[in-house]
């Protein structure tokens, strides 16, 4: 039961490990590179959700956890250690992507040269419609906006 229960807390803690989508949050590999920056102004916002891409931590961590389950409660017999495999691999990603799941804003940014960009980015900071800001592109393709 330890090492159920121990599986179970690694599984879950890796799960929950979603990329930042914060403006303030920047790769190492972005230190140091050009960004091209362009003023705008906000003409449009909108909630919205950012699901991570699955990493197959949930499945294989569920599969594994509702196998030795149905193991145990099977007493060793196929049928039980296979159908706890297949729900706990379909419970786990379930988890994995509710875990790994966040909220975001998609901005529409009207450039001062007349061109329109979306970029969706975290919660952390809140713009308004018609609020000056920065769109900042960079080459590895990680765009955010930053007030003016």
């Amino acid at each position: 039961m330890k090492k159920f229960i121990l599986l179970t807390c690694s599984c879950l803690l890796l799960a929950s490990c979603a990329r930042q989508i914060d403006s303030d949050v920047y790769a190492s590999r972005q230190v140091g590179q050009v960004s091209a920056t362009y003023p705008g102004v906000i003409r449009q916002i909108r909630q919205v959700c950012v699901e991570n891409e699955d990493n197959g931590v949930g499945l294989v961590g569920g599969g594994v956890a509702g196998g030795l389950i149905g193991n145990a409660a099977g007493h060793g017999h196929f049928f039980p250690t296979a159908v706890g495999a297949v729900a706990g691999a379909v419970t786990g990603s379930l988890f994995e992507k509710k875990l790994t799941e966040q909220r975001g804003f998609e901005y529409i940014v009207e450039l001062y040269n007349g061109g329109f960009v979306t970029v969706v980015q975290g919660t952390d900071q809140c713009f308004g419609i018609g609020q000056p800001v920065f769109v900042q592109m960079s080459s590895c393709g990680r765009s955010r906006i930053i007030p003016q």
